[in-house]
């Protein structure tokens, strides 16, 4: 069994009560055992995921591609058209 990495770095910040007991009512539906270890999975998958910015781009070359493959359908009939096919 793999042995897990020590944690050894901490991340602090204050928040107001209200979002405190959202958090704890989040933990508690999450199943997770204690409000840091459902904050940390959290945020460890905020930062593993790609940025608004970058799904942004991604959705902009889909976009680029889709037009791109749309014209060449398009030409394509154009031309079965002129040659009767």
């Amino acid at each position: 069994m793999a042995q897990a990495k020590a944690k050894t770095k901490a991340i602090v910040f204050r928040i107001t009560e209200e979002d405190y007991a959202r958090l704890e009512s989040k933990t508690r539906a999450s199943g997770a055992r204690t409000l840091s270890e459902f904050a940390r999975s959290k945020v460890l998958r905020a930062v593993s995921e790609p940025s608004l910015v970058e799904v942004g781009r991604r959705m902009e070359e889909l976009e680029a591609a889709v037009q791109q493959l749309t014209e060449m359908f398009s030409r394509s009939q154009v031309m079965s058209a002129k040659h009767g096919d």
